[in-house]
């Protein structure tokens, strides 16, 4: 059994910073990345069935959709970063549909640590990415593995091929027709497990990815927000402002004029 995770702060900003001190939390998946580091004590951390015992200093690398679980059986104080996977674009890219064969990590000896140690919530996004970035290029050398190679139990690795499409496919004609005919399974069953599981219709869960994206695009690009809006997947600006909105409180346009204060609610 496990759960869907939601967080507002992460749909309204990039990241969130957390510690926690002989922490428990029930098995669940989200679509951020995680990095958590064990500043004091020990922690047993289960990533897709695999249990990971960490020490002080020790570091893990969750990937989106991973289902883990903290479980904590002694004294430990750990910290943690949540992330969009659009913070770290170039490395989510790359590694695609693929998670570390290894994503454990003593860094004790690590220049990363005192960067991680002293990260705060109100640091500026580029030195957030700064040090994100820093932490991914520990991984550069490693090897990583494609996630249809893992070996899941049936409904874990269903919901993984159900990722791996909206995320391929939610720039075009992505809808759960579209799901159904493409993994062969029914449309009904598709609609009620995915709602089941986490907590939202298949088209919310595309939507929010189209709105994600543009995020992205609105404050690192250029473009026009009519083509932003054509390349996330919307047929039409009226669909794409009125999704907008609806996640994110704000239009396009004021967005992109003042990303730091995204969550504001907006007078039409």
């Amino acid at each position: 059994m496990f759960y869907y995770e939601k967080r507002d702060e992460i749909n309204r900003q990039w990241f969130a910073i957390e510690e926690e001190v002989n922490f428990s939390y029930p098995m669940h998946l989200h679509r951020w990345y995680e990095v958590v580091l064990i500043v004091d004590g020990e922690l047993d951390i289960s990533v897709d069935g695999k249990l990971y015992h960490l020490v002080q200093y020790d570091t893990l690398f969750i990937f989106p959709n991973q289902m883990h679980e903290y479980i904590s059986t002694k004294p430990s104080h750990h910290k943690l970063c949540l992330f969009r996977p659009e913070t770290i674009a170039y490395f989510n890219n790359k590694m695609k549909n693929s998670i570390p064969d290894n994503p454990c990590k003593n860094v004790r000896d690590e220049p990363w640590l005192q960067l991680f140690l002293d990260m705060k919530r109100d640091d500026p996004l580029e030195t957030i990415k700064g040090i994100l970035y820093y932490y991914c290029g520990m991984f550069s050398g490693d090897k990583f593995k494609n996630i249809a190679e893992c070996d899941m139990p049936d409904n874990q690795d269903l919901m993984h091929r159900i990722f791996k499409f909206a995320e391929e496919h939610f720039q075009d004609k992505c809808t759960l027709s579209d799901l159904s005919a493409y993994i062969g399974y029914d449309y009904s069953y598709l609609s009620k497990l995915f709602s089941d599981k986490i907590g939202m219709s298949f088209t919310e869960y595309v939507n929010m990815l189209r709105i994600d994206r543009a995020c992205y695009l609105l404050k690192n690009t250029d473009l026009p927000i009519l083509n932003i809006s054509e390349q996330c997947g919307y047929g039409s600006i009226r669909s794409f402002n009125r999704n907008f909105i609806r996640r994110m409180n704000v239009t396009p346009r004021e967005y992109r004029k003042h990303p730091q204060e995204e969550g504001q609610r907006v007078t039409l």
